[in-house]
This record gives structure tokens, sequence and C-alpha cells, in this order.
């Protein structure tokens, strides 16, 4: 066998084998691009922060419900403590856990804990603005300057 194939099918054979690696260091530059597909791993319930600024003690069990979604643990042995967890890991980053647990006494919202930050109540959000050029509707759209271009005529019926 010549020495040329033997280097050939060699060199294949580890190529293939590296890229069955589960070595997350495997990534290559800053922005963590690989070869091998890793997706986003999410988990859990996801809380936003609109969701967050509208808790309120006071609130009952089933506004809280509404709200948030059905909690990920309920303790049988205190079900007066709901816990909502969040999980996110993408690839080439640390994974991101969120934890927030919620008390009540005699039915309602008496505490608050967890991972979450506070904002303030009623922020808005400033979002940019986009202009988008809309095209006049009788225009005729895209193909309307087609047929102008052309020298055919339309047919003419008796």
């Amino acid at each position: 066998m010549p020495q040329g194939l033997i280097i050939t099918v060699t060199a294949a054979v580890g190529l293939l084998i590296s890229g069955c690696s589960s070595n997350d260091t495997a990534a290559i530059g800053e922005g963590g691009w690989s070869l091998v597909h890793k997706p986003t791993i999410q988990q859990g319930n996801v809380i936003t922060q609109a969701m967050l600024d509208q808790l309120q003690p006071g609130m009952s069990q089933e506004q809280v419900r509404y709200l948030l979604g059905t909690p990920a643990v309920v303790d049988t042995f205190h079900p007066d403590r709901w816990d909502y967890v969040y999980w996110l890991k993408k690839p080439g980053k640390e994974p991101e856990n969120k934890q927030l647990s919620l008390f009540f006494e005699q039915g309602t919202l008496a505490r608050i804990e967890g991972k979450y930050e506070p904002g303030v109540a009623g922020e808005a959000q400033q979002l940019g603005e986009i202009t988008v050029d809309v095209p006049d509707y009788d225009s005729g759209g895209f193909f309307s300057g087609s047929s102008e271009s052309s020298d055919a005529q339309p047919e003419e019926k008796n």
C-alpha cells in the first residue's frame, strides 16, 4: 500500500473521530464558533421583568398563577411556598440559573425571594424608532413596470 494513501486515511480517520468529541474547549475563537452544533437549552418558567412588576403582596394564589403560570415546584409539605425555576445554557457560555420563591399566608402573597432584580413599576423600555417606506397601493405593485416596458399590446375581445 502506498505511503501517501496510509497518511491520508489516517488523517481522515483522525478528523472524523475528533468531530465526535464532547469537549467544550474545542470552540474556536472568542465567539465560540465550532463545527459541532450545540443547541441552546432552556428549562423552567420564563419570568419577564414585566411579570415581576405586576406582582404585589396581597395577591391571591389564583392571580399569581394567572400572571406567572403554574410553578415548577410545589412542595406537598409546604403548600404555601411556590418555586419558579429557570435554567438557560447557551453554547460556549456559563449556564444561567434563576429561582423565584413566593410565600403565601392565608391564601395571599406575603413575600417574594429569588435571584430576580426588581424593576421600577411602570418603567417603559426605550425602543428605537424604525421608519419604513411603504409603496402606494395604487402603484400597481412590483410587476406593473414590466408590462409598461414590454411592447406587447393586450388583445381585444369581441
